[in-house]
């Protein structure tokens, strides 16, 4: 996910605060959300294209 660059690839729990971390979770569903928008996009284009082709 190019929107989450920053973070560094091996990240320290330890190393975040207390609010970074309950922080996190929240993170983690929104970026779950966006893929599963992506995801479902992608198989909406499918199906138009698709179905343009039937036609």
């Amino acid at each position: 996910m190019s929107g989450f660059q920053w973070l560094p690839a091996k990240m320290d729990l330890d190393q975040f605060t207390m609010r970074e971390r309950s922080l996190l979770p929240e993170m983690w569903k929104g970026v779950k959300r966006m893929v599963r928008l992506g995801v479902k996009h992608q198989i909406e284009q499918k199906k138009e294209s698709s179905g343009m082709k039937a036609e």
